[in-house]
């Protein structure tokens, strides 16, 4: 097999990739609109280093957020959002429930920021024209001219981070973090011992 077909045939991962990971967050999410599944995937290229600036007040806002949430076992501990180098989303009423530390959950979206490296953002605009394409079929019931408007939308935007819609926050309340697997190997295992494994769900 040449490079090329390689690479067609990592693209075409990739994007049976995206399929299946907004099949998940609809069987886990039913009420996600167009926006959180375009989000599941902005997070999985841009990972999290578009949200870190400021170090100590981003210890802060999760200082608070940790502070204020109840620990919980509702929800997996990662939950897989991985289209290339692999990634998830921490969920922290789990990680809290599970004993895990401030300090560590800190360390890891710290460490997350220079150890996440995907090899897609020049493709980001095809993905979300495949994910938008995917939300136009069953399972999905989004209204046709909602899936055009929000492409529209997007790319007029040129393709920007976007928060999680009113009835996705509303109806399932989530507080998580963006980790490395490669982050997650380093540092969780290390400092919380090795019961904490990356279960991908």
């Amino acid at each position: 097999m040449n490079e090329n077909q390689t690479k067609k045939n990592l693209y075409r991962e990739v994007l049976n990739r995206v399929r299946m990971h907004a099949q998940s967050e609809w069987r886990r999410y039913p009420l996600s609109a167009i926006q959180d599944y375009y989000k599941l995937i902005y997070q999985s290229v841009w990972g999290i280093g578009h949200f870190i600036s400021d170090e100590r007040v981003f210890f802060e806002i999760l200082a608070d957020e940790w502070n204020g949430i109840e620990p919980s076992s509702s929800e997996p501990l990662i939950i897989d959002i991985t289209l290339d180098d692999p990634i998830g989303r921490l969920n922290l009423k789990t990680a809290k429930q599970k004993g895990m530390s401030l300090t560590t959950v800190h360390s890891l979206c710290m460490h997350t920021q220079s150890a996440f490296s995907s090899k897609l953002e020049l493709s980001f605009g095809k993905l979300v024209c495949h994910l938008l394409k995917t939300l136009d079929k069953p399972p999905f019931t989004f209204p046709d001219k909602d899936i055009k408007s929000f492409g529209e939308f997007a790319e007029r935007n040129n393709y920007p981070l976007i928060r999680h819609s009113t009835i996705y926050r509303t109806h399932y309340d989530p507080h998580y973090r963006l980790i490395a697997k490669a982050s997650w190997e380093d540092i969780a295992r290390v400092k919380e011992g090795t019961h904490f494994s990356w279960d991908i769900k």
